[in-house]
């Protein structure tokens, strides 16, 4: 949302969806608070959108355009839900712990024999780690 004087496509964002957001609660007799919560938009932003205070996000639009009854346009052309594709959603997957024994020594190599790590178990629960770094490279 830019800061201080509207531009021309801004002004013409809040003035077609003040038109289209009264019209359809004059149509519908919905509640405000019930469809802020339903599309995920706060009261007092409905309430600026509503009375044309404020240009809504990308994000507020891709809700909008997906209210059935509610007919968005930009410069004549009909916003369609597909305008504004929703974000997936992104599922953290659980870490996963290796399981390495150590019994046989667990060996690194990084580039051309540059370095070279090598992981042993010892007794009393201790891990040998031995590092061979070749400097003529």
């Amino acid at each position: 949302m830019p800061r201080g004087r509207p531009t021309i496509v801004d002004k013409e964002v809040r003035t077609g969806v003040s038109l289209q957001l009264k019209r359809y609660f004059e149509t519908t007799r919905g509640s405000k608070a019930a469809f802020a919560r339903r599309w995920k938009i706060s009261r007092p932003m409905l309430h600026r959108y509503l009375k044309g205070d404020a240009t809504p996000s990308g994000e507020a639009l891709g809700k909008l355009v997906r209210v059935p009854g509610l007919a968005l346009a930009l410069a004549g052309k009909p916003l369609k839900p597909e305008d504004f594709p929703q974000k997936p959603v992104q599922v953290e997957t659980p870490a996963v712990q290796l399981a390495l024994d150590f019994d046989e020594p667990l060996t690194v190599r990084l580039g051309p024999q540059d370095l070279t790590v090598a992981v042993v178990r010892k007794p009393n629960a201790r891990i040998e780690i031995r590092l061979d770094l070749n400097s003529a490279a």
